[in-house]
């Protein structure tokens, strides 16, 4: 009997399997994010992300963190100079009228936008994503902060570059004032300040797939007019983030609000055009019936193997990045603020009194998502 389990159990291992998922068909050059901090204490973002495709895509998408109780408001999507009009749901690896984009929360996590065209292979394509951040600068007595994660562990891709800029509602008064910049990743993000202390800017490059980017940024709450401080100067807060920059989040599964079935949205591992992109769930299927059989093998060996002493343990090791941290607080060099597009989506943001956030956490990524995106 025993055998005949063994004979069983190597047969389906050595049994044909789906080929793996092909390398991503696209590659990211560059992309460029400028954010302007807003004297209700909003912030409008400005994403610029290149794609450049080997294969037809489809359609490319961006999670957007929603990091300590942040909420994400009037959301744009362009090229170039057409804009995309809102229509339908988030999905992904389908395909759907050109020049549109959907988005969606989701649960527990970041905010997906999804949007869709026609690229030839061979082409090269810069969307702009815009969006307003509510709830994400967190406001003191004297200090405010502002947590920004630039690039998430959730992006299958390494990225060329990766440029940043930063600026506040107004140059700095006086030296009495006390600004902070602090950059977190392994690629080399100094961001640095003008000598002006409006903006913040720094640049990464080569940034690995899964490693994440993230800007801590400590500024005067004066900059702020139209929001409620919390209790407290910020003081300590200010001290803990000198010591120590917060984690970067972790990136989990997303899950549409309002789903009734959990959808896989693993991607992406393989977006090589292969017909139509909505098919290829047989071989999946095929993997996972594999993976049943041998499971119900192993444990017919193990219930026929206890008499004999059979007996297996392993330990799985859990893996973690490594990141550096790097602070600049005052540089009299010159303003070099990143470029962008003559154009703009959505105009100016609309005001929000008290919208300085709400928790003293230090806005470590610990409780949701740092983002991620990609394309097919």
């Amino acid at each position: 009997m025993r055998r005949m389990l063994i004979a069983l159990g190597l047969g389906l291992v050595l049994a044909p399997v789906p080929a793996a998922a092909a390398a991503p068909s696209y590659t990211l050059p560059r992309t460029v994010i400028t954010a302007t901090v807003n004297r209700d204490g909003t912030v409008k973002v400005v994403e610029d992300h290149t794609f450049r495709f080997s294969a037809a895509g489809h359609g490319a998408y961006v999670d957007i963190p929603r990091l300590g109780g942040a909420e994400v408001e009037s959301v744009a999507v362009g090229e170039g100079k057409a804009r995309y009009r809102a229509e339908g749901t988030p999905e992904l690896n389908v395909e759907r009228p050109g020049e549109t984009f959907a988005e969606g929360d989701c649960t527990d996590g970041p905010h997906r936008v999804v949007w869709y065209f026609s690229a030839e292979p061979g082409s090269t394509h810069t969307f702009r994503l815009a969006y307003t951040l509510k709830s994400a600068v967190t406001a003191y007595k004297k200090h405010a902060f502002l947590h920004l994660p630039l690039w998430g562990s959730g992006w299958k891709g390494e990225l060329g570059q990766l440029r940043v800029s930063v600026r506040l509602p107004r140059a700095a008064k006086g030296g009495h004032e006390q600004y902070r910049a602090y950059g977190r990743s392994d690629s080399g993000f100094k961001p640095a300040l003008s000598k002006d202390r409006r903006t913040v800017t720094g640049t990464a490059r080569d940034v690995a797939a899964g490693h994440p980017v993230s800007l801590d940024l400590a500024f005067p709450t004066a900059q702020l007019t139209d929001v409620t401080p919390q209790k407290g100067t910020g003081a300590a807060r200010l001290a803990k983030l000198e010591k120590s920059v917060p984690e970067a989040a972790t990136t989990s599964e997303c899950v549409l609000e309002g789903s009734v079935v959990e959808e896989d949205h693993g991607l992406p591992e393989s977006f090589a055009d292969t017909g139509s992109p909505s098919t290829g769930s047989t071989g999946w299927t095929g993997i996972l019936f594999v993976l049943i059989l041998i499971i119900a093998v192993v444990s017919l060996l193990a219930r026929a193997g206890r008499a004999g002493g059979w007996s297996s343990g392993t330990s799985r090791p859990r893996s973690y990045h490594r990141h550096t941290y790097h602070s600049h607080t005052w540089s009299s060099g010159s303003d070099s603020s990143s470029s962008s597009s003559s154009y703009d989506f959505g105009g100016s943001s609309s005001s929000d009194s008290g919208s300085s956030g709400s928790s003293d956490s230090g806005s470590s990524g610990s409780s949701s998502s740092d983002g991620g995106g990609g394309a097919w």
